[in-house]
């Protein structure tokens, strides 16, 4: 589950851009996005992706609009029980949950995630860049979404994309 630290390190190399230069890209930063920028870089990743989708979407999008919402339901649980592992319950899970999580990873779950891993920096960095794709973070997501396209089964690339 690379693909959510690829995500994580995406959004906090955002967040620290935006501090230090006032803006991402073309956007300037408003004073609301700069104290969240940073002061919460520490918080649940729902929550900095969809404050990261709206402000380079300029509100047209959400972190419940596709594919964020998705990229957070299918694969958190899995991220969590990778850096995370514990057989007790925690607030969020029954105990052995995470546990079970780990050993449900396979193939078929990792590739979905590297595709909405990629759709979502894809989306963010078009946005950021003037919907351009001639970036180079919207090339190397082009081209991880191209090869998983290529090479996974299509009811894994259906459902990763629906």
């Amino acid at each position: 589950m690379r693909s959510f630290s690829l995500a994580e390190a995406f959004l906090s190399g955002l967040f620290f851009t935006a501090v230090h230069s006032k803006s991402v890209a073309h956007l300037p930063c408003d004073e609301e996005f700069l104290k969240y920028a940073a002061t919460r870089e520490s918080a649940p990743l729902r929550d900095r992706l969809d404050r990261v989708v709206r402000f380079t979407s300029q509100g047209a999008e959400s972190g419940n609009d596709e594919p964020f919402k998705t990229f957070i339901e299918t694969g958190k649980c899995y991220r969590d029980a990778i850096h995370h592992t514990t057989p007790f319950q925690r607030k969020d899970i029954e105990p052995g949950g995470r546990l079970t999580a780990l050993y449900e990873i396979n193939g078929d779950l990792s590739l979905r995630c590297v595709v909405l891993s990629a759709a979502t920096l894809l989306k963010i960095s078009q946005w950021i860049n003037r919907e351009s794709k001639e970036t180079d973070v919207a090339m190397r997501c082009d081209k991880i979404l191209q090869r998983a396209l290529a090479g996974s089964p299509e009811f894994v690339v259906q459902r990763a994309m629906a």
